[in-house]
C-alpha cells in the first residue's frame, strides 16, 4: 500500500519504506537509516529545511527530492529515474548517488561531488552556480550533460619529497640564467670589496699593491630535482557523448573527461593543465681570488703590456690566495606523475574564447605579455631556453607490465559504490574481496575474472579470492591502461568492455604457448615473447589477505607505440577548436584538427614536447602562429592560413663560463607533412631550422 507522511520532524534510525507510493513531507529529516521506497513512479521527499543524509535512500520507482542545502554522507540509490532539486548540493567522500537509469540535479546554486555519481542512462546537471568534481567520479552508461556558471574537474596531488641530487653545471639541463650569474657576481664583488675595505686600500684595483680581486667565476654545479610527486584524478566519463556549457571558465587539472563518442564544449575559458609547484634548489658558484702585486718600473711611458702609461711604467701582477663559495637559489617546477586528458573517441568540439592546453592559468598568453622580442633564444625574462617542468613520469617501457596495484583503490565504508567483502568462503570456487555494493547494477555491462576462467576451464578445488568483481576489474583495468600509458585503448577499441575482452581472449591463446602458471608473474623471458598484450593474474597481499590480482602485460609492439604520457586534447576522428586564443603546451591529437583562431601558440617545454598531430591538419589564424621548439605534423596534408607564421627553435643557454654558452638547439621547431603543406602567411620567421 501507499505510505504518506507529512510531519514538522522525521527521525529516522531504522527502516521506513513502501513496497508502492512512499511520499514524506517535512520541514527536517534526520536520516541515520533506511528510507525504502516503492516500485513507484511518484514516490517524492520534500524537505523544507536543510538536511544532511548519513543513512540509505533506496528506490526501486523513480524518486523525485525536493530541498534545500543538501549534504550527502551516505547512499542515495534508485532503479528507475532519480532527480533532485535543491540550492547547494554536495555529495561527500564515499558517498554514492545512483541510478540504473538517469539522473537529473537541479540547483539554485552550488554543487559539489566528492564521491561518486553513477547512471545507467544519463546524468544531467544544471546549476545557477558553479558545478566541481573534485577527486571524485561522476560516469554514465549514455550521455553527460553539464550546465553551469563554472565547471570544474579537479583532482589531488600529494605532496611527496622530491629527490634532490647535485649535478655538474656544465652537463646540467636547468637554466642558469644571466639574472643569477649577475646575482653571483655581485656577491663575489661584495665580498674583495670588504675584503680591500678590511685591509685600508682605498683604490683597489690591478695597479694598487695588496688589492684582492677576482677574474673569473663559474657555476661548479646545480641541485637537479626529480618529483616524487603522486596525483589522484577527478574523472567524468560517458560511453555515449559528454557535453559541458559554462558561462565562465572551464577547469580540468589533474583530472580526465572521456567519451567513448561526442564531446562538445563551450564556456568563454577551457583549461586543461596538471597542478605543479616550484621547489627551491641551490647553485654552487666558485670565484678564485688573486692579490696583486705591484712593482715600480723604469723611466719610461706609452702603452706596453705590463706597464701602466705614466711615464714612470710599472709592472702588475696576481697571485691566487684562495678559493670562495657563493650558494645562489632558484627554483625548478616539478609535477605529479599522471597527465589530465579530455579525449573523445569520436569528435572534439571547443568553443571559447581562450583555450589553455598544458598552461597554467596565467601562462594562457605568456609569450606576448612578457618579454615580447622574439628571438632565437630570449623569450622570457627568467627562462631563455623555455619553461622546463619536471614531472614524476613512470617508465611503462622498463617494465613493460603495468602495475595494476599501484592503481588499487580500496573502498572506506558500506555506502559507496563498492564495498569490502568481509565474509571468507571455504568453498570450492571463487570469492572477491571488493564488490559492487549496489544490486540494481547490471553485471552483463562489464567483464571480469568469471568470463577468464570459463575461457581457460579453471575450476579450482579451494576457495580461490580474486580481488574484485567484474565491474570493479573493468574500473581498475581501464584507469590503469589510461593513467600508466596515457592512452584511453591500447588497441583500436571502442569501450572497456571490448578492450577487456580482447585481452581475456589474449591470454587464453597466450597462456598455452607461452605454459603460463595462475597466480604467477610472467618472467622476462615469457614476456619477450608476447605475442599479444594480455590480462594474467598474479597472487598479491591486499590489506592483509592473498588475492589474485589482474595484470596488464605489454608486447614489444605496443611498447613501440606508446608516446610519453602528456596533458593532451584527443578525439579519434574530429577535433575542433574555435577561439581567440589557443596556448598549447601538451598534445592536440586527432584524425583531423581544424582550428580556427586569432592566436596560436604552439610552446614546448625543455623536456615536454608540445605537438599537433593528424592525418590532416587546418589552421585558421587571423594574427598568428607561433611553433616554438613544438611539432605540427600531419600524416597527410598541412594547411595553414595566418597574418604571421613562426617557426622557432629553442636553444639551451647556460651561463656556466664567463660569456653565455649557447648549445644546440633544444627543441627544434617542426611543420612537417607526409603529402602537401600549404601555408599562407604575409609574414613567416624562421629560427634555426
Amino acid at each position: 500500500n501507499d505510505l504518506n507522511i507529512t510531519a514538522k520532524k522525521v527521525v529516522n534510525i531504522g527502516e521506513i519504506g513502501s513496497m508502492a507510493k512512499l511520499d514524506i513531507d517535512t520541514d527536517r529529516l534526520e536520516n541515520n537509516g533506511a528510507l525504502l521506497f516503492g516500485n513507484n513512479d511518484e514516490n517524492k521527499l520534500t524537505i523544507k529545511e536543510n538536511t544532511q543524509n548519513t543513512g540509505i535512500i533506496n528506490s526501486l520507482g523513480k524518486l523525485e527530492i525536493n530541498t534545500q542545502d543538501f549534504e550527502n554522507k551516505g547512499q542515495i540509490a534508485s532503479i528507475k529515474d532519480l532527480k533532485i532539486n535543491s540550492k547547494n548540493f554536495t555529495n561527500n567522500e564515499d558517498s554514492l548517488i545512483f541510478s540504473n537509469e538517469n539522473v537529473k540535479f537541479d540547483l539554485k546554486n552550488d554543487f559539489l561531488n566528492k564521491g561518486e555519481i553513477y547512471s545507467g542512462k544519463n546524468i544531467d546537471i544544471k546549476a545557477l552556480g558553479a558545478v566541481t568534481n573534485n577527486t571524485a567520479t561522476i560516469s554514465a552508461q549514455n550521455n553527460i550533460d553539464i550546465n553551469a556558471k563554472k565547471i570544474t574537474n579537479i583532482g589531488k596531488v600529494e605532496k611527496k619529497n622530491p629527490t634532490i641530487e647535485r649535478k655538474s653545471a656544465l652537463d646540467s639541463d636547468t637554466n642558469i640564467t644571466e639574472k643569477q650569474r649577475e646575482e653571483a657576481k655581485k656577491y663575489f664583488q661584495e665580498l674583495v670589496n670588504r675584503k680591500n675595505n678590511e685591509k685600508g686600500i682605498e683604490n683597489p684595483g690591478r695597479y694598487t699593491e695588496g688589492s684582492y680581486l677576482f677574474k673569473d667565476f663559474k657555476a661548479e654545479w646545480i641541485e637537479k630535482v626529480k618529483s616524487n610527486d603522486v596525483s589522484k584524478l577527478s574523472y567524468i566519463t560517458a560511453d555515449n557523448n559528454i557535453s559541458l556549457t559554462s558561462k565562465e571558465d572551464i577547469l580540468n587539472e589533474e583530472g580526465n573527461i572521456l567519451a567513448n563518442n561526442d564531446i562538445t564544449i563551450t564556456a568563454p575559458k577551457v583549461i586543461n593543465r596538471n597542478s605543479t609547484r616550484d621547489v627551491d634548489i641551490k647553485i654552487g658558484w666558485k670565484a678564485p681570488i688573486y692579490e696583486v702585486t705591484y712593482t715600480e718600473g723604469h723611466d719610461y711611458g706609452g702603452e706596453h703590456e705590463g706597464h701602466n702609461g705614466s711615464g714612470g711604467g710599472g709592472h702588475s701582477s696576481t697571485s691566487p690566495v684562495g678559493t670562495e663559495e657563493y650558494i645562489g637559489k632558484t627554483t625548478q617546477t616539478i609535477g605529479a606523475d599522471k597527465a589530465s586528458k579530455i579525449a573523445a573517441g569520436k569528435n572534439l568540439t571547443i568553443n571559447a574564447q581562450k583555450v589553455g592546453n598544458g598552461f597554467k592559468d596565467n601562462e594562457t598568453n605568456d609569450i606576448k605579455n612578457k618579454n615580447t622580442v622574439i628571438n632565437k633564444v630570449n623569450l622570457a625574462e627568467n627562462n631563455v631556453n623555455i619553461d622546463n617542468v619536471n614531472l614524476n613520469r613512470k617508465k611503462i617501457e622498463d617494465k613493460k607490465v603495468i602495475d595494476t596495484k599501484d592503481y588499487i583503490f580500496i573502498p572506506k565504508g558500506d555506502k559507496g559504490l563498492f564495498k569490502i567483502n568481509k565474509n571468507e568462503s571455504n568453498k570450492p570456487g571463487f570469492s572477491y574481496l571488493i564488490e559492487t555494493n549496489i544490486k540494481y547494477i547490471d553485471k552483463s555491462m562489464f567483464l571480469g575474472s568469471d568470463y577468464f576462467f570459463k575461457r581457460i576451464g579453471f575450476n579450482p578445488d579451494k576457495n580461490i579470492r580474486l580481488l574484485g568483481d567484474s565491474f570493479y576489474e573493468t574500473r581498475l583495468i581501464n584507469r590503469a591502461v589510461l593513467e600508466g600509458t596515457g592512452r584511453r585503448y591500447l588497441g583500436a577499441y571502442k569501450s572497456d568492455k571490448e578492450q577487456m575482452q580482447a585481452l581475456y581472449d589474449n591470454a587464453v591463446s597466450e597462456q598455452e604457448d607461452l605454459n603460463l602458471s595462475m597466480g604467477i608473474a610472467l618472467t622476462k623471458e615469457q614476456i619477450a615473447r608476447l605475442k599479444k598484450d594480455i590480462i594474467w593474474y598474479v597472487e598479491e597481499e591486499v590489506k592483509g589477505q592473498k588475492v589474485l590480482v589482474p595484470k596488464v602485460y605489454l608486447t614489444r609492439n605496443t611498447l613501440s607505440k606508446l608516446k610519453d604520457n602528456t596533458i593532451s586534447l584527443e578525439a579519434g576522428e574530429n577535433l575542433n577548436i574555435t577561439a581567440n586564443e589557443i596556448s598549447n603546451a601538451g598534445d592536440i591529437t586527432a584524425k583531423k584538427v581544424d582550428l580556427k583562431i586569432d592566436n596560436l601558440v604552439n610552446k614546448s617545454s625543455s623536456e615536454n614536447l608540445a605537438t599537433i598531430n593528424a592525418d590532416n591538419i587546418n589552421i585558421e589564424a587571423k594574427k598568428s602562429l607561433s611553433n616554438i621548439g613544438s611539432t605540427i605534423k600531419a600524416n597527410e596534408n598541412i594547411k595553414i592560413s595566418a597574418n604571421k607564421v613562426e617557426n622557432i627553435s629553442t636553444h639551451h643557454i647556460n651561463t656556466n663560463i664567463v660569456e653565455i654558452k649557447k648549445d644546440n638547439f633544444e627543441n627544434a621547431a617542426s611543420i612537417e607533412a607526409g603529402n602537401n603543406i600549404e601555408i599562407k602567411a604575409k609574414k613567416s620567421y624562421k629560427y634555426g631550422c
